[in-house]
C-alpha cells in the first residue's frame, strides 16, 4: 500500500432484500478513492450483513466516514489500531460505538419495509446461483460488480472477496451464492448484460451458474 493510505473496516446491516445496499456502500468508497480488499456477505433470518477492508487515502477519511454515517444506512466505520498511535485508536473505537454515529437499524428497516416493491411477475421462479470473479485488483471493481447485481435484482446470499499480492501483480477473487426471482425474459437480458460485463472485464475469469429454478 502507498504511505498515504489507511486501512479502514465498514461494516453494514440492512434487509437482504435491499439490492441497493452493496452499491451505494462500494460506490461512496470508490467516489473517494478507496478500494476494497476484502469483505463479506451473509444473510440472517432476512438480514443482510456486510463487512469490508478498504485502504483509502488519509486525505479522504474523514469525507468518506462522514458519506458513510450520513448516508441512511445502518454502518459503523472504524480504524484499526494498528492505523493509529494508541490513544488515536482509543478515540476511533469510541467514536464507532457512539450510537449517535450509526443510523437505528429499526428506523431504517421501517424506512425501507414501507418503500414500495415490485411483484414478480406471473412465470418468474426463484433461483439461485453460484458467482466468481477472479483477475487483477482495480479500484471500483466492487461497485461495478454491485451495480450489476443490482440492475438485474440479484440478491446477495453468502459472498467472500480476497486480495492477494502474487508474482503477476495484485489479483482480486471474489465467490459466493447469489439468488433472484425472474421469468425466462429476464434471465435472458441478465445473460444478454453478463456478456456485455465479461467484454467489458476481458481481463477478469467471470463465472454465473445457475441451479434448476425452485417450484
Amino acid at each position: 500500500d502507498s504511505v498515504h493510505n489507511m486501512r479502514v473496516v465498514i461494516s453494514a446491516v440492512g434487509p437482504g432484500a435491499d439490492v441497493s445496499f452493496l452499491p451505494r456502500i462500494a460506490g461512496m468508497v470508490h467516489d473517494f478513492g478507496g478500494n476494497c480488499y476484502e469483505s463479506k456477505m451473509i444473510q440472517l433470518g432476512g438480514e443482510a450483513a456486510y463487512i469490508m477492508m478498504v485502504a483509502v487515502d488519509r486525505g479522504h477519511y474523514d469525507e468518506l466516514r462522514e458519506a458513510l454515517l450520513a448516508s441512511g444506512l445502518n454502518v459503523v466505520v472504524r480504524v484499526p489500531e494498528s492505523e493509529w498511535p494508541a490513544e488515536a485508536a482509543s478515540s476511533a473505537e469510541s467514536d464507532a460505538s457512539d450510537p449517535e454515529t450509526t443510523a437505528d437499524v429499526s428506523q431504517f428497516i421501517e424506512r425501507i419495509d414501507a418503500s414500495p416493491s415490485t411483484a414478480p411477475l406471473p412465470g418468474a421462479a426463484i433461483r439461485r446461483a453460484f458467482f466468481s470473479l477472479y483477475g487483477p485488483d482495480r479500484p471500483g471493481l466492487v461497485r461495478d460488480l454491485a451495480q450489476f447485481f443490482a440492475k438485474h435484482a440479484l440478491a446477495i446470499d453468502d459472498m467472500d472477496t480476497a486480495h492477494a499480492s502474487t508474482s503477476y501483480g495484485e489479483k482480486f477473487t471474489m465467490r459466493g451464492q447469489v439468488s433472484l426471482t425472474a421469468t425466462e425474459a429476464q434471465l435472458a437480458d441478465l445473460y444478454s448484460d453478463l456478456v456485455k460485463l465479461r467484454a467489458e472485464l476481458s481481463q477478469y475469469d467471470i463465472v454465473l451458474r445457475f441451479d434448476e429454478p425452485e417450484p
